[in-house]
Order: structure tokens, then sequence, then C-alpha cells
């Protein structure tokens, strides 16, 4: 039988590689300003995340559902997690210093991520994340998806609480001051998990250290060209091990260059935070796209399975008649 001091050793050693964590992202060179930090958690800003019709009946109708988190290697960037040259380091580094049948590659070697488009007040009038030309050109299948907006105050949580955190747009930015300093952290939790695996303590110790690596080492997933600002993005990242926190999988369209994937089964994960229950609340809107087929019986099919979570029906908005068009 363990003793009492031993969890208490690796509990510590388990704080002491969280804080280095936390203390190698403060020091990113490309991390955001508290101004832009400031900007980011206003109480003006509005998230929507865009998706099939499909889609939002699957997670209304199923009990726990939510917004998806997909697997970001089935995302239709080929530059996903590697689009800084530090991205690519540590990817380097998770292949060749721990391989592939590693605990660390099958955690970080990818990531489960959900985007949203995120609008401030001052962005312009008559900008709306969850109702815009743009995004439902982007992400809204051409007005043929729907879209679900996020009330300010949540947005605003969300951001705080770095559960959705904003993208950085930039031309090759440093990631982290410091990718050696990535190195040594990567080896002392390994060698922490193996000791705490031996032991039988790493399900009462880890969350100790894995939520400020976690945050660490999503920042590659947060970074894209400077080209791509127009899109305004804010991401939900989330990884997991052997099959933790996972939902199912889902029949997904993506793209490497031109080579096109039909129909690639992709895993999905949810985090409790973005779940129906969780985002359906005051504030929050469902636009149905100007294209989609059937829409009012479409309409009243989301409204059904809204009310049916103890929402008011009120948070499913009409089939969209005018759209901005705003131009970059």
């Amino acid at each position: 039988m363990t003793g009492l001091a031993d969890i208490d050793a690796l509990r510590e050693w388990a704080k002491e590689i969280g804080g280095r964590a936390a203390q190698i992202r403060d020091g990113s060179n490309g991390a955001t300003t508290e101004e832009e930090d400031d900007a980011s958690a206003k109480d003006s800003l509005r998230l929507a995340h865009y998706t099939s019709v499909e889609a939002i009946i699957s997670m209304l109708q199923v009990e726990g559902g939510g917004l998806r988190l997909s697997d970001s290697s089935t995302m239709n960037d080929p530059e996903e997690g590697r689009a800084t040259r530090d991205g690519r380091a540590i990817l380097r580094l998770l292949q060749e210093e721990f391989g592939e049948d590693s605990w660390l590659w099958k955690r970080y070697g990818s990531a489960s991520v959900c985007c949203f488009v995120g609008i401030e007040e001052d962005d312009g009038p008559g900008v709306d994340a969850g109702n815009d030309l743009l995004y439902w050109r982007l992400y809204g299948n051409e007005c043929r998806g729907v879209s679900i907006a996020i009330g300010s105050h949540l947005a605003r949580s969300l951001v705080e609480s770095a559960v959705v955190q904003r993208v950085v747009y930039a031309d090759e930015p440093r990631m982290v001051s410091d990718i050696a300093a990535v190195s040594s952290l990567l080896e002392e939790l390994d060698k922490l998990h193996q000791a705490a695996c031996e032991a039988g303590l790493w399900e009462r110790i880890c969350d100790e250290a894995i939520p400020e690596c976690d945050l660490l080492m999503a920042q590659r997933f947060l970074w894209k060209r400077q080209h791509y600002e127009m899109e305004r993005e804010y991401r939900a990242v989330a990884f997991t091990t052997e099959g933790e926190n996972e939902v199912g999988e889902d029949t997904k369209f993506s793209s490497r260059g031109l080579h096109v994937q039909y129909g690639r089964i992709c895993r999905y994960v949810q985090v409790p935070e973005l779940n129906c229950d969780a985002i359906l609340t005051t504030g929050s809107q469902i636009t149905i796209g100007s294209n989609v087929p059937k829409p009012e019986e479409v309409r009243e099919t989301i409204a059904r399975l809204v009310e049916g979570l103890g929402r008011a029906p009120n948070v499913v908005g009409t089939q969209v008649s005018k759209i901005q068009y705003r131009q970059r």
C-alpha cells in the first residue's frame, strides 16, 4: 500500500511542473498584451460557432450533448499545430525524443479543436458573429448550415477561464521564448507520469500538472498566418489520452492541399463548459442559414429540442433574411 508521504511528494512534484509550464507560457514572446487580453474579455464580445443542421440536431438530441471538438488532424488546414517554427520543433521533439508510442505523443501529438468567430462591439456597425455573409461562406456551408451565437456574458467567462482562447495572427512568430525549456519540461513530466503510474497514483495527482501543461501545448494550435486575420477566430483546444472524454466519431469532409478526403471518420470529444446546458443561456441564439431546405420545419425541430432542455424557445433565431456583407 502506498503511503501518504509518497502521495504528497508526487503531488508537490506535479505542482512544480505545473508552475514551470505556467512560467514558460507567460514568458511567450508572442503572447497577447495586457491591452489585448482586456479586449478579448469585453462584455461586448460575441462568439459564434457555425455547423450543419444535422450536427446541431444531434447535439440537442443526445443527453449531455454539446459542441464537438474535432481531431485537429482532420481539419482542412495542413498547417494546424505547425504554423510556427516552435510548433514544428515541438512536434519533432515529441516524435524523436519520446516516439509515437509514448503517452506524451498520444496526448500532445494532435488536439481536439472547436472553432468560433469572435466579434466585438467596436468591430463595426452591423457586424454579427452569428450572422455575417463572410462567415456563412467560410464556415456555414454557403448559408446551408446554422450558427450558435453565445451570449456576451458567457463568452467573456469562457475567454477569461481559457476554455476558449483568441487565435494570434502573425507571420512566423515565436510561440514560446525558450524551446529548450519546453523540452526539459516534457522530460520531467514524462518522469512524473512513469513514477506516479508505477505507484498507482497518476489519477490522483495529475490535475496538479496537466492543466497548465495543456495550456502551454495548446499554444501551437493558436497561431495562424497573418493573411487569415479576417477570420477573427477563437478556439477551444483540448487534449486527451487513450479515449479520455471521447464521445464518438463523426463523418467529416476534410482536405489536404488539392486532395479531398471524402467521408473521413474523425474522433471528437466534448468538454462540460461547451455542453448545451452551459451555452444555451440568456443572450444565446441559434440562427438558421438562408439556404437551409425547409427552414421553418428545421426551426420548429430545433425549438422543440431546445424547449426539451428546459431552455426558453426564443434562444432559437429565425431564418436569415438579410446578411451584412463585411469587407476585410
